[in-house]
């Protein structure tokens, strides 16, 4: 009965460094949506996400309102705006930023007139690796 209990543990430990040894790779994708606020936005008009493979960030415009989607995005420390202004039947914007494996990315998505976002459409804001 000892042997079988040491052979379950060293069994469980073995299984715990191989998780441990794979939870080190960095792979994420994420989404954000613009919030909506009553009688203004709709439910996720503007909808952005990362793909960490290749690193690509993706604005998609979903709703014809009028408004084009702003991405406010910070790699490095460096923060930049990037937009769809291709209306909801346009093409979703995709921008190949070609980061190093690990870069962190945070992003965060609005609704826009021109260059200034909409009081209240703003998502939280989301963290990402390449």
């Amino acid at each position: 009965m000892k042997r079988l209990a040491a052979l379950s543990l060293a069994s469980g430990s073995l299984a715990l460094t191989a998780l441990t040894a794979t939870a080190t790779t960095a792979v994420a994708d994420s989404s954000q949506c613009t919030n909506y606020v009553a009688g203004s936005y709709a439910t996720c008009a503007g909808h952005a996400w990362f793909q960490s493979n290749g690193e690509h960030l993706y604005i998609e415009d979903r709703v014809a309102d009028g408004h084009s989607v702003a991405v406010h995005y910070t790699v490095n420390g460096v923060t930049k705006t990037a937009y769809n202004r291709n209306s909801a039947n346009g093409a979703v914007v995709d921008l190949n930023l070609d980061l190093p494996e690990g870069a962190v990315i945070t992003y965060s998505v609005c609704l826009s007139n021109s260059s200034t976002d909409l009081a209240g459409s703003c998502s939280g804001g989301i963290r990402d690796y390449a």
